[in-house]
């Protein structure tokens, strides 16, 4: 069944383990907290999809189910294991994302590491999602990509699908453009991120960076700073950013800059703490 939300994220939703020689989806045990906020968007569609990579000896011949179904208390939606062997799995995110990116986005230069990265394994694995996404996603469907070791799945995913909304949601830091420009491969990055519809930081202050690391490398339209909203404004902090630009125009195609801090599911957490055994255990 085609998804009208495709979520892409690097771990899978779930944990799978072997029961009785069968093999069981549980909830994590220990999650962290973007799996669970992100589930609970699939019970707003008919039907949704998440890609994640699994290890695979072969991919070719992975010996395992690439799709699965899974229907729990967040909605039913369809699980897309992409088959990756450990060596691409090391270059893709324990090197590059790790030892490159990571470092930059948080502003560490002096533990940036760029000689080991294998450049073109990045971007095939990010390829690979891209196809993945592409072929769950049902017509003119939101595919919603997540974090820096995806950066360049819009740019192909833009490609494979122009009639996709495309979202993009950093979960770490974003530098300003004298620390971001360190990586080499920067344009490139950038260009993919820009194939999107919206791009979301956790605070205006990096979705502040984030336009001046594009200002500095492409000719483009920023819309007009607006005063950033009471809510995410906390005065006298290191990283306080008054206004924000919320548009960028590259080539003809606006791409939305929102600010979206990471939240839980309200409701849900109150009831749980309201039922009648959480109270007597709370007693």
């Amino acid at each position: 069944m085609a998804s009208e939300l495709v979520i892409v994220y690097h771990r899978q939703p779930y944990e799978e383990v072997e029961e009785n020689g069968k093999t069981v989806f549980r909830e994590n045990k220990s999650p962290n907290g973007i799996v669970p906020t992100l589930k609970g968007f699939f019970g707003h569609v008919n039907h949704g999809a998440w890609i994640a990579w699994k290890l695979a000896e072969d991919p070719e011949n992975p010996g395992f189910e690439q799709k699965v179904d899974i229907k729990d208390d967040h909605g039913s939606y369809t699980v897309s294991r992409l088959p990756l062997t450990r060596h691409q799995v090391q270059e893709f995110y324990h090197v590059s994302s790790k030892e490159a990116f990571w470092p930059i986005l948080h502003s560490f230069k002096e533990r940036y590491n760029y000689d080991p990265v294998d450049w073109e394994n990045f971007q095939e694995v990010n390829r690979l999602f891209a196809q993945a996404a592409a072929e769950e996603a049902a017509e003119g469907a939101l595919v919603w990509v997540h974090d820096y070791n995806l950066w360049l799945v819009p740019g192909y995913l833009r490609q494979i699908r122009p009639d996709l909304r495309i979202a993009f949601t950093h979960h770490t830091p974003f530098p300003a453009a004298d620390m971001f420009n360190v990586l080499p491969w920067r344009k490139q990055i950038v260009e993919s991120l820009l194939a999107c519809d919206d791009v979301s930081f956790h605070i205006p202050r990096y979705a502040a960076n984030f336009v001046s690391v594009v200002r500095s490398l492409f000719d483009v339209e920023a819309s007009h700073r607006v005063k950033v909203p009471e809510k995410w404004f906390t005065e006298g902090t290191a990283l306080t950013e008054r206004t924000v630009h919320e548009r960028i125009t590259y080539e003809g195609h606006e791409t939305g800059v929102s600010v979206c801090p990471l939240g839980v599911a309200v409701d849900y957490i109150e009831s749980r703490a309201r039922r009648p055994e959480t109270e007597a255990r709370v007693k």
